[in-house]
């Protein structure tokens, strides 16, 4: 964190915070365990019968993983877009430009479907017990 700041805020790229790279994203993700905005649509598709359960999980990791596509070709333009701005106004400044927002947003974007993903991934991998409720 820069001054209090996380990289999901404008004022960290402003103080002079680096982008982080997507691992170092992920990582964030699940120290703090964060499972996205989609978290109740998530579970609520976990609790579908089979093979319902399974085809619309798989699904909805495809679209997640497309939209985490264009998020991180996005990002990448981004933090070129901030090295130039810094180069041009100094590592630090006292306002907050476009380049800054336009960072932490994408950032939150990447750091959801990340965060999307860890749990598709993690009820993909589990099949529900055929004889729950029994």
């Amino acid at each position: 964190m820069t001054k209090g700041y996380s990289p999901g805020h404008p004022w960290f790229y402003v103080l002079g915070g680096k982008p982080l790279f997507p691992n170092a994203i992920l990582t964030n993700v699940v120290e703090r365990k964060y499972r996205g905005y989609l978290e109740a649509d998530m579970d609520a598709i976990n609790k579908k019968a089979e093979p319902q359960r399974s085809q619309s999980l798989r699904k909805m990791r495809k679209d997640v993983c497309t939209e985490l596509f264009a998020n991180l070709c996005r990002y990448r333009q981004i933090v070129r877009d901030l090295r130039r701005f810094r180069l041009q106004h100094g590592e630090s400044t006292d306002d907050c430009a476009d380049v800054h927002q336009a960072a932490s947003l994408k950032y939150n974007h990447i750091f959801n479907d990340l965060a999307h993903l860890v749990v598709l991934n993690d009820y993909i991998e589990r099949q529900p017990d055929l004889f729950d409720g029994i």
